[in-house]
C-alpha cells in the first residue's frame, strides 16, 4: 500500500514539480532564498539584549538574567539592577524604526520595494543608520482585511536585529497583531514556547514604534521570519541527489503553491525543493507519520515522530486556546532521515479568549474547555494530529506529566502580560491613538473583548484570563475537572461555599463579581447554584468590567442580602445581570448605566421563569436609541416576574420607556407590587405604583412582602427600612 501510495504521489506531482523545478526552484516569495544556509558558527556567542549571551543556534530561556558576580574593586561600579526590561528579555525604552521608501508606498505582498532604515531609542550595539533593506507586505487576512498592515524587511546585510534573534539574518517581520487590541498574545505564547526544551526554535519578540516616510504607522512586534536558517529552523535543505532533504512545512488549508497532504491536512512547503523525489519525500514523510498516529501506537509513532515536539506544542497551542491551530501558522520540520518534529509555534492574535466565530460560545473563547485537544464539537478548525492523540490515555499522560513539571512557568506568563503594558504603556497609547479600534471586530472578537476601553483593560483581561485558564487546565489535566464543563463543573472564583442552597456561593468583592460576571458571558449559566452577597461592592473602576448583555444568561439564585452593587456601565445593551431565566432577590444597585441600545439597572431583560424579587434600583439609566427600563429593559420568551421591586433614579430612552420593565414582546409578563418615583419618567406596566417621596414607602413594602410572588424564597425575603432618608434593606 504504501508503495501505491509512493507511485500515485510521483504521477501526480511529476509534472508539476518537474516545470516548477526547470524554472529554477520556487516562485514563492515566503519561500527562504535570501538566507544562505551555513553550517553553524560556534565560536562567536551573540549578545542578547538582557545581558544574557547565547551561542548561535540555540535559545535562552526568556526571563533568564545571567547577572556577573560582583567583583567590585575600588572605583569599579557595581552591577547595575534588574530592570523590569530585562527580566523579561526586552529594552527598557521601545526602540523606534524609520523605514524610508523613497516615498514609494508598500502595495504588494509578493514584491519588495527597496529602501533605508535608521534604528534609534537602542542599545548603541543595535542603532542602524540609513541600512539598506527591502521590503513587502505579509499576512493573510491582515494584509487584506485591516488597514494597519504587517511587513517583510529583508536586510541587504545579516543583521540580528535589535539584538534579539540567535544570529544575524536577512529577514525579519513587522507584524501588525491588529486583530488583538492586547497586543500581547503572540508574544506571550513566545514567551513561554521559548522557555519549552522540546521546542528546538521560537521566535524571538520585542516591539517598536515604527515610521514610514515620516508617517507614525503604530507599534509593532518585531520578530524572525519563519524559515530554515542556521539561527531558526536549522536543517539542511540544500541542493542534493538524494531523495531525502530537510524542509520545513506550514498546515495551511489555503496552501496552493505545489501543495502537499498527509491524506488529511494540507501543507505549503517552507523549505527549497530540487528535484521530483524531494517533493515525495516530504509528503511520504507526513503521510506515514499520520498514519502512525491515527493508529495509536506510541512505539510506532516515536519511531516518526519527536514526542518532545509534539507535547510542548500542543501545550502552547492548548494553553493559549488558539483557534487556527488547525487551519494555517502551524509548521513542522523534520532533517533528513530525521524524525517530524512539531514547531515552531507562530500566530496566536485569535487566541486566549480573543476569538469566538459564534459571538457567545464559550467553547471557543472561555477560559475552560479543552480546545486544541477536544473533537467533541466538530471545530472546523481543529488540529487532527492533537485530537486524535489526545483520545490516547498515554499521551494524555504525558501531557499530565510535562504540564504538572513546567506550570510554573505558565504562571509566568500574566506576570509577564502585564509586566510588557506596564513597561510600554505610553507607546501601546499612541498606537491606539493612530488606530482607534477599541470596541469594534476586527476579527472574531467577542463581546466580552468589544467592551473593553483602553489597552490597560485589554492587558488586565488578558492576564486574568491567562491566571483563569492556568488553573483551570492543572485540574484538567490531572483528572480533576471535565475537559467539558458543561459536564457540571463550574470554574470561577469566590470567597467560599460550594453553590448550593445550604451553602451558596459568597460574592464578597469585586473581584468576586467580576469573576461571576465573567462566568457568565463566557457562557456559564450556574443553573440550580446559589450565591449570597456578603457586602456592598463598588465596581465603578474595575478594570474590565463594564456590566454584561445579550451574552449570557443567569439561571441560578443570586440573593443580594439587602446589599449594593455600584457601577458605570457604557455600552451597548449591558447592565448588571444579561438576560436572567433564574432568580436575582434582595438586591440594591447604584451608579448610571448610558447604552445605545438597551438600558436597565438590574437586567437586560428577565424571560420565562425568571424573577426579579424585592429588589431597588436608584441608577441613572439613558437609551441612546432603544429601550431603557429601570428594574429590565424587557421581558421576553413567554414572560417573567418582576415582584415587589423599587425605582428611584432618573430614566430616559429613544423608544419604550419604563419604570419597572420597557419592552414587551406580546407575551405575557407578571408584575406586582412595584413602585417607582413618579419624577423618574417613562411609562407604568400592570399594577405599577407611583410615589411621590419614600417617606413612609418602607413600611408599605414590608406589608407586601407576604403578597409578592415568592414561592420558595419566601422566608429569604429581606425587610425595608429608611436610612437618614433614603430607602435601604436589613441584611439577613
Amino acid at each position: 500500500m504504501k508503495k501505491m501510495k509512493l507511485l500515485l504521489s510521483v504521477l501526480t506531482v511529476l509534472l508539476l514539480v518537474s516545470l516548477f523545478v526547470a524554472c529554477g526552484g520556487s516562485s514563492d516569495t515566503t519561500k527562504q532564498t535570501d538566507d544562505t544556509q551555513n553550517p553553524v558558527d560556534t565560536t562567536n556567542p551573540v549578545t542578547e539584549n538582557n545581558g544574557t549571551t547565547a551561542k548561535p543556534g540555540t535559545t535562552e530561556k526568556p526571563g533568564t538574567v545571567v547577572t556577573p558576580a560582583d567583583t567590585t574593586k575600588g572605583d569599579q561600579k557595581p552591577t547595575p539592577p534588574v530592570t523590569l526590561g530585562k527580566t523579561y528579555g526586552l529594552p527598557d525604552e521601545m526602540p523606534v524604526l524609520h523605514i524610508n521608501t523613497y516615498g514609494k508606498n508598500i502595495t504588494s505582498k509578493e514584491e519588495y520595494i527597496p529602501g533605508l532604515v535608521t534604528i534609534d531609542n537602542v542599545n548603541e550595539a543595535f542603532a542602524l543608520e540609513d541600512a539598506e533593506i527591502e521590503i513587502r507586505g505579509r499576512g493573510n487576512y491582515s494584509w487584506s482585511s485591516t488597514e494597519k498592515k504587517s511587513y517583510r524587511i529583508k536586510f541587504a546585510e545579516k543583521t540580528n536585529l535589535l539584538g534579539q534573534g540567535n544570529g544575524p539574518c536577512r529577514s525579519w517581520t513587522l507584524l501588525a497583531v491588529h486583530c488583538d487590541q492586547s497586543m500581547l498574545r503572540t508574544a506571550a505564547a513566545f514567551y513561554f514556547g521559548r522557555s519549552l526544551s522540546g521546542l528546538d526554535f521560537v521566535s524571538s519578540a520585542t516591539f517598536a514604534k515604527v515610521y514610514l516616510n515620516d508617517e507614525f504607522l503604530g507599534v509593532y512586534q518585531v520578530s524572525d521570519q519563519m524559515q530554515v536558517n542556521q539561527y531558526r529552523v536549522n536543517v539542511d535543505d540544500s541542493p542534493n541527489e538524494e531523495y531525502e532533504i530537510g524542509f520545513l512545512v506550514e498546515l495551511d488549508r489555503n496552501a496552493y503553491e505545489l501543495p502537499v497532504s498527509d491524506g488529511y491536512n494540507t501543507y505549503e512547503i517552507k523549505s527549497e525543493i530540487h528535484s521530483t523525489l524531494h517533493f515525495v519525500y516530504i509528503e511520504e514523510s507526513l503521510i506515514y507519520a499520520y498514519e502512525a498516529v491515527l493508529g495509536g501506537d506510541k512505539q510506532e509513532i516515536e519511531e516518526l515522530i519527536d514526542l518532545d515536539s509534539v507535547v510542548d506544542s500542543y501545550l502552547v497551542e492548548e494553553l493559549l486556546k488558539n483557534l487556527d491551530v488547525g487551519w494555517g501558522s502551524f509548521y513542522m520540520w523534520q532533517e533528513a532521515g530525521g524524525k517530524l518534529h512539531f514547531g515552531p509555534v507562530w500566530d496566536f492574535d485569535l487566541s486566549a479568549g480573543n476569538a469566538d466565530p459564534n459571538d457567545g460560545d464559550p467553547a471557543f473563547s472561555a477560559p475552560q474547555y479543552l480546545y486544541v485537544g477536544s473533537s467533541k464539537y466538530n471545530y472546523s478548525q481543529s488540529n487532527n494530529w492533537f485530537v486524535t492523540l489526545m483520545q490516547y490515555d498515554w499521551f494524555r499522560e504525558l501531557v499530565k506529566e510535562r504540564w504538572n513539571e513546567i506550570v510554573d512557568i505558565a504562571n509566568e506568563l500574566p506576570r509577564y502580560v502585564r509586566a510588557v503594558a506596564e513597561l510600554y504603556s505610553e507607546e501601546f497609547d499612541e498606537n491606539f491613538e493612530r488606530w482607534p479600534i477599541f470596541g469594534q471586530q476586527i476579527n472574531r472578537e467577542p463581546a466580552a473583548i468589544r467592551k473593553l476601553k483602553n489597552h490597560d483593560e485589554h492587558a488586565e483581561y488578558l492576564a486574568k484570563w491567562l491566571e483563569t485558564r492556568i488553573a483551570w487546565l492543572t485540574k484538567c489535566f490531572n483528572g480533576e475537572v471535565p475537559d467539558d464543563p458543561v459536564e457540571g463543573v463550574v470554574d470561577f472564583e469566590c470567597s467560599g461555599g460550594n453553590g448550593t442552597k445550604a451553602s451558596p456561593y459568597l460574592i464578597a468583592n469585586a473581584n468576586d463579581f467580576a469573576s461571576f460576571t465573567n462566568a457568565l458571558m463566557m457562557g456559564t449559566e450556574f443553573k440550580g447554584m446559589y450565591f449570597l452577597q456578603t457586602s456592598n461592592i463598588n465596581m465603578i473602576g474595575y478594570a474590565g468590567y463594564n456590566g454584561i448583555g445579550k451574552e449570557g444568561t443567569f439561571a441560578g439564585v443570586y440573593d443580594g442580602n439587602g446589599h449594593i452593587i455600584k457601577a458605570d456601565i457604557s455600552g451597548s445593551d449591558e447592565a448588571i445581570f444579561p438576560y436572567v431565566t433564574g432568580v436575582v432577590m434582595n438586591l440594591i444597585t447604584e451608579g448610571k448605566v448610558n447604552n445605545t441600545d438597551q438600558a436597565a439597572g438590574i437586567t437586560r431583560s428577565v424571560r420565562k421563569g425568571g424573577l426579579i424579587l424585592n429588589c431597588l434600583s436608584t441608577m441613572d439609566i439613558t437609551s441612546q436609541f432603544q429601550n431603557a427600563g429601570g428594574i429590565a429593559a424587557s421581558n421576553q420568551s413567554s414572560g417573567g416576574t418582576i415582584s415587589g421591586c423599587v425605582f428611584v433614579g432618573k430614566i430616559q430612552g429613544a423608544e419604550v420607556v419604563g419604570p419597572i420593565n420597557a419592552y414587551m414582546d406580546g407575551r405575557s409578563g407578571t408584575f406586582t407590587y412595584n413602585y417607582y418615583l413618579a419624577t423618574a419618567g417613562g411609562d407604568a406596566v400592570g399594577n405599577d405604583t407611583a410615589f411621590d417621596s419614600v417617606a413612609g414607602l418602607d413600611a408599605i413594602l414590608n406589608s407586601n412582602l407576604s403578597k409578592l410572588d415568592a414561592g420558595q424564597y419566601q422566608s429569604l425575603l429581606c425587610s425595608w427600612k429608611l436610612n437618614n432618608g433614603s430607602l435601604v434593606m436589613e441584611h439577613k
